[in-house]
Parts: C-alpha cells; structure tokens; sequence
C-alpha cells in the first residue's frame, strides 16, 4: 500500500468525518456509518484530489480505507 496515498486518505476521512481512530481497516458504512450519498462524496473527494476516475463498477467493493487506497493505486497505474 502506498503510504502516501493512504496517508492522505486518512487526513481526508478524519477531516470528514472529525474522527481521530481512523485506520486503512475503518469500513465506510459500519465504522462511519456513511449512507450512500456520503459515500458518493467521498468518491467524488478522492477523484478530485488525486484526479483520477474510479471504476463505477468496482465502487460497491470500496468496504474500508484499504480498498480505495489500492483502487487509487490502480486507477494510477501503480
């Protein structure tokens, strides 16, 4: 996993959400409790800041930080 990647997922999420004890195993719907709308935003978020576009059809695997961060990863190339 790319530390940069996640690191700025994370400072991201934290700021989002104004939690502290987010970690690359935080799930989005049952540690955050995101609902769909929230989720979508968060996608938009992390398509802007690393100007990339997510697969929509892999965006109802995104469970939990390590999933988008290996998803930015591909989406790059990397």
């Amino acid at each position: 996993m790319n530390k940069e990647i996640y690191e700025k997922v994370v400072e991201g999420l934290k700021n989002e959400f104004n939690r502290d004890d987010i970690d690359e195993q935080t799930r989005f719907v049952e540690d955050l409790q995101a609902d769909s709308v929230r989720l979508l935003e968060i996608v938009m978020d992390v398509e802007e800041e690393f100007d990339i576009e997510l697969d929509d059809e892999k965006l109802s695997e995104l469970k939990n930080v390590e999933d988008v961060v290996n998803e930015i990863e591909r989406a790059q190339g990397k």
